[in-house]
């Protein structure tokens, strides 16, 4: 268990890898994708901080027996902020959607 708290480890949500593939969504798709994770992100969020606040101030448990829901939310929170921060950027254009075609014919002709 020290092991386990002490030594960061790489753990790949299915969400991590889902993102690496963004791109073939198009713009306007990975927007709708991602303001629908966005919204469930924050329902689920909203449900977490009020079960655990009333959980804590029901006074029945130990803050220290659920410091876990307090990092699982820090997560949750950094997670919906990153996925707003890229909706927005996709909407202004600071996230570029290249044309790919020319590069992946590239590809192609030289295989």
């Amino acid at each position: 268990m020290e092991e386990l708290i002490r030594v960061p480890s790489a753990e790949y949500p299915k969400f991590l890898s889902a993102v690496g593939y963004l791109g073939a969504l198009g713009p306007g798709g990975a927007v709708e994708a991602l303001r629908d994770r966005a919204a469930r992100v924050r329902a689920t969020l909203e449900e977490h901080r009020r079960e655990h606040g009333e959980l804590l101030a029901a006074g029945t448990v130990p803050r220290l027996f659920v410091v876990e829901v307090e990092y699982a939310l820090r997560m949750q929170e950094a997670e919906l902020g990153w996925i707003e921060e890229i909706v927005a950027d996709i909407e202004t254009g600071r996230l570029a959607w290249p044309d790919v075609s020319g590069w992946v014919r590239a590809q192609e002709e030289g295989q």
